[in-house]
């Protein structure tokens, strides 16, 4: 992908959520460390996870984690809750 200015084009990767932000082998998501001398990580990050779809998988992905700290009844009320708020502020029903 590049930019449609032509001045500064940006890497194939920019906004690619798995390539720049991708799931570490314990499970978690992680920067990848050639991105972090990247002049556009902080907005290729954000790019990445503002796609549709990417903010609802993070969420999702962050509930599960959170309700498995604390399991049982009481995680599964945890990420019941959070996954209705995030419903909520994505206008869906």
């Amino acid at each position: 992908m590049t930019q449609e200015n032509g001045e500064n084009p940006r890497p194939s990767c920019y906004g690619v959520l798995e390539k720049v932000f991708p799931r570490s082998q314990g499970g978690l998501r992680e920067v990848r460390e050639r991105c972090w001398n990247c002049l556009e990580r902080v907005e290729c990050l954000r790019a990445a996870t503002s796609q549709t779809g990417q903010a609802r998988l993070l969420s999702e992905e962050r509930a599960g984690r959170d309700s498995a700290l604390v399991g049982g009844v009481a995680g599964f009320l945890q990420r019941w809750s959070r996954l209705k708020n995030e419903n909520k502020k994505g206008g869906h029903s």
